[in-house]
């Protein structure tokens, strides 16, 4: 019950605000940078680590492990999907939304 508390109020926090502002960060890449890298041979290397370590990051501070049940290349649909959607986007607005859907997911 706390959990979910805190996940309505962090999700009211960030609905309010523009998504460039809602939050500071420090490297997050754009989802156009996410789309590029995931077109060349690189992969998606690291993108895909520093989203992990920013869904971890989320996943401490509301003390749920909402990266148990799904895998990078659940992760990595997902991002595709968004950013294309929302090229203009940085991954972090992009992880955000994907907490929420975790959590959601979860019945949290």
């Amino acid at each position: 019950m706390k959990f979910l508390l805190r996940l309505l109020l962090a999700n009211l926090l960030l609905s309010t605000l523009q998504p460039v502002h809602a939050i500071t960060t420090r490297g997050a890449p754009a989802c156009s940078a996410w789309l590029s890298q995931r077109a060349s041979s690189d992969g998606e290397a690291i993108e895909l680590s520093w989203i992990v370590g920013y869904l971890s990051g989320l996943a401490i501070g509301f003390n749920e492990d909402i990266l148990g049940p799904v895998d990078n290349p659940t992760i990595s649909a997902w991002l595709d999907k968004y950013c294309r959607a929302h090229p203009l986007d940085s991954l972090a607005v992009a992880g955000q939304e994907l907490f929420v859907e975790l959590a959601r997911k979860r019945g949290r």
